[in-house]
């Protein structure tokens, strides 16, 4: 069996990656092999998510593109095939900062900061499947990132203001604070001159990862595992045949960390 190329778009850039071990991790190659470090690394256990990056995969029953924060730590880099990457570093950078970033800075969302990326990208993850959340979905999008200085009231008040339901700042009636929002706070923030969240600027899902709905086998040998994906109970039952040592597991979260 011939050993798989994985190939992946990263910030809109098409990605082969040959000779791969089947326990790199995705934050170990995007730091260590595409030198993008956006994606922090502190647990390194999927427990607090600073290392927080988005995977777009293209849905063809929706025929469309859905997008995940994943724990890039401890998320398999084959996991990412035909799919498209998206780190901080994809979303915005010092020339022209995304507004998610924008209103995390102004409204005092940032303290040391390392946290922050994992932030950005989990409300960001959410904003790309719906640019419109209510505050418990925005709520439920970062409940696996953890910050441990700046606290959590300015970060997910930066957040709401991306949500049905968060404070127009002053500027509206129908807010729950009935237009009668605080002027130091307004002045502090300005939430209403922040620019919006608007998809039709951000990086398209390329057209090139819009597959055939069969997927391909992938195989994958490295320095203490031989990975085999199989797509068809054929392909299974071979594997069983040729290897009677076969395990099968479901992501290899558990596999791995033994």
């Amino acid at each position: 069996m011939e050993v798989s190329v994985l190939q992946f778009n990263v910030n809109g850039r098409d990605v082969k990656a040959a000779g791969v071990d089947p326990e790199t991790t995705l934050a170990s190659y995007l730091r260590n092999q595409l030198g993008l470090t956006g994606a922090k690394l502190a647990c390194e256990c999927g427990a607090c998510g600073s290392c927080t990056v988005v995977i777009g995969k293209w849905d063809h029953k929706l025929e469309k593109a859905k997008y995940t924060a994943v724990s890039s730590c401890i998320f398999p880099l084959y996991m990412a095939h035909h799919s498209l990457v998206l780190t901080i570093e994809g979303i915005g950078g010092s020339t022209k900062i995304h507004p998610i970033q924008e209103r995390l800075a102004r409204s005092n969302g940032i303290q040391c900061g390392f946290c922050s990326t994992g932030f950005v990208m989990s409300a960001y993850a959410l904003l790309r499947n719906n640019p419109s959340p209510t505050i418990h979905e925005i709520n439920q999008a970062v409940k696996g990132n953890l910050c441990r200085c700046t606290g959590y009231r300015p970060i997910l008040e930066a957040l709401y203001s991306f949500g049905e339901g968060g404070c127009c700042g002053g500027n509206g009636s129908t807010c729950s604070c009935k237009g009668n929002g605080s002027a130091d706070s307004k002045q502090i923030t300005a939430i209403n001159e922040f620019p919006k969240f608007d998809e039709t600027q951000e990086i398209l899902f390329p057209p090139s990862l819009i597959m055939e709905k069969t997927a391909d086998d992938l195989y994958l040998v490295g320095a203490r595992v031989t990975l085999i994906a199989p797509v068809s109970w054929k392909e299974i039952d071979d594997c069983f045949k040729d290897d009677e040592d076969v395990t099968i597991v479901s992501s290899g979260q558990i596999t791995r960390l033994r």
